[in-house]
């Protein structure tokens, strides 16, 4: 039986999703405006990617804690 976790999957999930729309930078470069929006677009996808890996890192913390202290 394999050890993998939902979060697992859903990151694997999303890692797939993001490598198949492609990265705002693989575009070519707006000008003004659209670029900015661009930029702040992907800070924000950024920013949601890093806290979705802290919540998965926290969670699995917390899971070997509660496990170790069942015991």
């Amino acid at each position: 039986m394999s050890n993998v976790s939902a979060a697992d999957v859903y990151l694997e999930s999303a890692i797939t999703e993001r490598r198949r729309l492609g990265s705002l930078a693989d575009r070519p470069r707006a000008l003004g405006v659209a670029e900015d929006y661009a930029m702040t677009i992907e800070i924000i996808y950024l920013t949601a990617r890093i806290h979705h890996w802290l919540n998965v890192r926290v969670a699995r913390h917390l899971a070997e804690q509660a496990e170790r202290l069942a015991r």
